[in-house]
């Protein structure tokens, strides 16, 4: 009698898992919601947002807001905005930012007066934003009382919101050239943007000879200025 042999198992492949859950999928599209501009995308992602009870998220709001923001929705965006209970500083930037992208520099204001009412500090990133709704003639007095705040709150050593309060001056005529120019000689900490503003403002102004001194001597220059 032959040996027993045993026949060879068949091995049937295991087909790989295709499905993802309705999270998952809502997860991977919120990664790049704040770059979106299909305004209709952005709905079905905000009817989304709404059903799964996300719009309360302080990670996702911000995200929305700048989507919004982009698309010219900024009616939308404040929606957005006035549903989270505790908006964080970040949430506040972002729409602040929003105001000044779709030219609303006055609801800008509003938007950071009203952060001050609800005793939430101002950071690093929210003046630069707010002082992007400053200039003009009339803007002087705006820049100056801002000015304060930051020196106040001790950001006046942050190298990004002293180029952007230079820069805010710099668009504010001959007065507030002349207070950019101060504040540019009593600077600790100066980069490329720091000269450049403050040679941009110099020349705006007719101030041609104290331009040409500063560019003279600039430590390093780049190949977008030139006198």
């Amino acid at each position: 009698m032959p040996p027993y042999t045993a026949k060879a198992r068949m091995r049937v492949p295991i087909p790989a898992a295709t499905w993802v859950s309705t999270r998952g999928l809502l997860e991977e599209k919120l990664q790049t919601l704040h770059k979106r501009t299909n305004l209709n995308h952005i709905k079905q992602l905000y009817a989304q947002i709404i059903k799964q009870d996300l719009h309360n998220d302080l990670y996702i709001a911000p995200k929305l807001v700048s989507s919004l923001s982009l698309c010219r929705q900024l009616g939308l965006a404040i929606k957005v905005f006035n549903y989270v209970q505790d908006p964080s500083v970040h949430l506040y930037n972002t729409l602040i930012s929003a105001c000044v992208q779709n030219s609303k520099n006055v609801y800008a204001f509003r938007v950071f007066l009203e952060m001050q009412k609800d005793g939430v500090f101002a950071d690093s990133y929210t003046y630069p934003f707010i002082l992007k709704a400053c200039g003009g003639q009339n803007g002087i007095k705006v820049v100056q009382m801002i000015h304060t705040l930051i020196e106040k709150c001790g950001f006046l050593s942050d190298i990004s919101v002293t180029n952007a309060l230079i820069d805010s001056y710099s668009k504010c005529g001959v007065v507030g050239v002349s207070a950019a120019k101060k504040l540019f000689m009593v600077l600790g900490e100066k980069d490329i943007v720091t000269w450049n503003s403050t040679i941009y403002g110099l020349v705006k102004s007719g101030e041609l000879s104290e331009a040409q001194r500063l560019f003279d001597e600039m430590p390093e220059r780049d190949r977008l200025l030139g006198i």
